[in-house]
């Protein structure tokens, strides 16, 4: 027997074709979230060309607020404070097409998410479930410093059911 919880995230997958996580600071998850869009790989276009309208999109947010690189120089790690390591957003990919940015520099791309309501799920209480870290070549931290990569169906319920709330 399904949970009201775990219906909803089947309901929010059945439509997709295929699944994404996108990494990013939850700040600008949020943003992206409030004004109904996302950016990938700081603000490519090829990964949101990759995906279709329905598909599934998950954010996963390693850290609060986005700490840019100074002098060319990879950002420090982020401080304890810092660190979140949690699903932020979820949703799926609206119908229009990838966009330039039009309050960003030339070349940042966005798309257009219907996302839902939710609350964060910590990757800490999935680790053991998630096809994705159990499985994934390379491990799964690489993976994620990605930032875009394509999971499973299962994946992407399991994490929902953990970030809707009915």
């Amino acid at each position: 027997k399904m949970s009201a919880v775990t219906k909803a995230a089947s309901k929010l997958a059945s439509g997709a074709k295929k699944y994404y996580v996108i990494v990013a600071s939850k700040d600008h998850v949020m943003r992206g979230k409030k004004e109904g869009f996302c950016q990938a790989c700081h603000g490519k276009k090829a990964p949101l060309s990759k995906m279709q309208p329905g598909d599934g999109v998950v954010f996963y947010s390693p850290k609060l607020h986005y700490q840019p690189k100074t002098e060319g120089k990879p950002a420090a790690r982020a401080p304890k404070e810092e660190q979140l390591r949690a699903f932020t957003a979820i949703g799926h990919v609206d119908e229009k097409e990838p966009y330039v940015a039009p309050d960003m520099p030339p070349g940042f791309w966005r798309r257009n998410v219907v996302f839902q309501e939710n609350t964060d799920a910590p990757i800490a209480s999935l680790i053991n479930q998630l096809e994705f870290t159990r499985v994934a070549s390379p491990p799964w931290g690489l993976l994620m410093r990605r930032g875009f990569f394509e999971i499973s169906k299962n994946d992407f319920e399991l994490i929902g059911s953990h970030m809707i709330k009915k």
